[in-house]
């Protein structure tokens, strides 16, 4: 079985560099980038008016280790599908709480009720319950439309 590593994030919007370090580090074991490089290299950048997964620097850094990306609205049956070829980086809210910030991590796995990811900013193998995951996954937005719906980010090999 092929594991997913691990990466904490060390700045205050490293939840996206780490996560597309820990998913690009699946598919490269090899791989040797840090949080910090990821953002000085490609601007990746979790925190603030750009969306991490929509910038033009984050597919240059997903092309640059030979990665596809797909950008899409995703249901559980959707994420069960992806994850039977690899870890997905989801963009949801930090926590429940109203003012809480957008916040990415890598899904590892899902059944019928429960989600197992690692969270950049809270550790790895985060079992939760998945309605209650649902909820925050909703209830993030978009920058740009569609504004609306659970969103993923599927990096795949190319080839």
């Amino acid at each position: 079985m092929k594991l997913t590593p691990y990466l904490a994030q060390q700045t205050k919007g490293g939840c996206g560099p780490c996560s597309f370090i820990m998913v690009a580090g699946y598919f490269n074991p090899e791989l040797a980038l840090t949080e910090e490089e990821a953002l000085r290299d490609f601007g990746v950048d979790g925190f603030g008016p750009r969306c991490f997964a929509l910038v033009p620097s984050f597919h240059r850094a997903a092309s640059a280790f030979g990665l596809g990306i797909r950008v899409e609205r995703m249901d559980r049956a959707a994420l069960r599908g992806h994850l039977a070829s690899g870890p997905v980086i989801l963009y949801h809210r930090a926590s429940e709480a109203g003012d809480a910030l957008p916040h990415f991590s890598v899904a590892l796995s899902v059944t019928d009720t429960q989600i197992t990811r690692h969270d950049p900013s809270d550790g790895p193998d985060l079992v939760g319950d998945l309605d209650r995951f649902e909820r925050v996954w909703e209830a993030a937005k978009l920058s740009s439309p569609p504004r609306e719906g659970r969103y993923g980010v599927v990096l795949r090999p190319r080839g």
